[in-house]
């Protein structure tokens, strides 16, 4: 697989690196930003496509945002601040992986020891970078800039900038996309598509039940910063990942069984009473946006306490989008010797399932993060679960099925003039989620548990496996009152 050009954006903390991503990514709500130190601290991925150097020559770069750096870390601090320690690990792995780095400093605060540690470490890693002065907002402040060109660094390599103005950006984004084209000139192959994603999965649940040691164990790396205090991750992390694929999941001309995914890891959601700062307002608003843009979502719970009503809502909102769900109940390594009883696991199960009926076509993996069990069995039940929602039904096969349904159990609908209900057609309009659409005689005044028991037939059969179906019913009457 080809790697994106990767651009890693580094700095203390409060200086401008997530309002310079969000220039670069065009969302102004994809990066956190916020006025107070530390707000970033995971690594934040996006791909950005840049033009600025050629108009007819676009390319797409991968954007790394990193939490505020300080290369020696700080001492003293209470746990409030505890981050600001070990998010050094988090930039310095994303400048290892980047192929240039912009180096951001606060030009109205001027030249500190920290941005001088930084550069230090910056210079030892031997990878390009640019000193990106920040926060230049007003000619007021001409001249503030010269005690950073005492620093050593290329005049050429020196950019001032104001994120909030747009000063200086679009000269940002020119050397970048230069670089860029550079490296494909030197080496064509370099910019060959990247694999196909076939699928975008979220992991969610409530704060501190092991989602980014689930990411990291999936990812087998330490991509996800990790803490016992609750609200460590505050903005999505995104990754690419390599899956596979058994042969049953596969079309007859695939050869390759690995196929690729895009994985997010999303904040805890508390309960909305609880959440009162803004940060994490922001936050939840991003985890609840990563449900929207995902295909899967991974729910984790732990064994200790599997479900409350909250894991219940937000379950509930990613079924009513459409998305599949495999419910990933964690921290088995505390159950690990009662689990190798088979009635008990098989008691626990049906126990849970009890709680939970309305998720019964959801499959429960209990699981490890920390220690790896059953990792395993959760990539395979992903990749099943893809396929299933990704697999098309003829139309032949929808409307013996519908038929055959509504003739089991017939549907007298109420009115001024009572009648039956009675199908023309039905047809898969899209997957991903499956989406039916029946063609009917009525399609007004339809109850809510005939419609399940049709969405419920047509999952079973075609085993839907972790995967809604949605329902739509139309009539005549529907196309005529669109036509007028």
């Amino acid at each position: 697989m080809n790697k994106l050009f990767t651009v890693s954006i580094v700095g203390r903390p409060n200086v401008g690196k997530s309002s310079l991503f969000n220039r670069f990514v065009g969302r102004f709500e994809k990066a956190l930003t916020y006025d107070r130190p530390g707000v970033t601290r995971d690594r934040n991925y996006s791909t950005a496509e840049i033009d600025s150097f050629d108009v007819h020559n676009p390319r797409e770069i991968m954007l790394v945002d990193t939490g505020g750096f300080f290369p020696k870390g700080v001492e003293g601090l209470e746990t409030a601040d505890v981050f600001f320690n070990i998010m050094k690990d988090q930039a310095a792995v994303a400048v290892e992986e980047s192929d240039v780095v912009l180096f951001v400093c606060d030009i109205r605060e001027g030249l500190i020891h920290v941005d001088r540690d930084i550069l230090h470490f910056l210079r030892a890693s031997g990878k390009e970078f640019y000193l990106i002065l920040n926060k230049y907002d007003t000619h007021k402040q001409s001249g503030t800039e010269l005690e950073f060109y005492g620093l050593g660094v290329p005049e050429d390599k020196i950019i001032i900038t104001s994120t909030a103005h747009g000063i200086g950006i679009d000269k940002v984004k020119s050397e970048i996309h230069r670089k860029v084209l550079k490296r494909v000139e030197f080496n064509p192959e370099v910019d060959e598509t990247e694999k196909e994603i076939v699928a975008k999965i979220a992991i969610l649940g409530m704060p501190n039940v092991g989602k980014s040691t689930l990411l990291n164990r999936l990812l087998r790396q330490s991509r996800s910063l990790v803490s016992n205090i609750p609200g460590t991750t505050v903005d999505p992390v995104q990754s690419d990942m390599e899956l596979f694929f058994e042969s049953e999941y596969l079309s007859p001309d695939e050869e390759n069984p690995k196929k690729k995914i895009r994985i997010v890891d999303t904040a805890g959601i508390r309960k909305q009473k609880k959440v009162k700062d803004s940060v994490e307002l922001q936050s939840v608003y991003r985890s609840l946006r990563s449900i929207q843009e995902a295909d899967v979502i991974l729910y984790v719970t732990e064994m200790t306490q599997p479900f409350g009503k909250q894991d219940k809502r937000l379950i509930d909102i990613a079924l009513e989008k459409g998305k599949s769900v495999i419910l990933c109940v964690n921290k088995s390594d505390l159950f690990k010797d009662k689990l190798k009883d088979a009635y008990w696991k098989r008691e626990w199960l049906a126990d849970l399932y009890a709680k939970i009926p309305w998720l019964e076509f959801c499959e429960i993996v209990p699981l490890s993060a920390k220690t790896g069990d059953s990792v395993k069995k959760l990539k395979k039940a992903m990749a099943k679960t893809i396929f299933i929602r990704n697999r098309k039904i003829s139309t032949s096969e929808l409307n013996h099925l519908v038929n055959a349904m509504i003739e089991h159990r017939p549907l007298l609908i109420k009115g001024k003039r009572a009648a039956p209900f009675k199908v023309k057609y039905a047809s898969m309009v899209r997957n991903s989620p499956p989406t039916v659409l029946v063609f009917a005689n009525r399609s007004k005044n339809i109850p809510e548990h005939f419609k399940t028991y049709l969405k419920n037939g047509i999952r079973e059969h075609f085993n839907y496996e972790n995967t809604p179906v949605h329902l739509i019913i139309r009539s005549n009457s529907d196309m005529e009152n669109k036509k007028s």
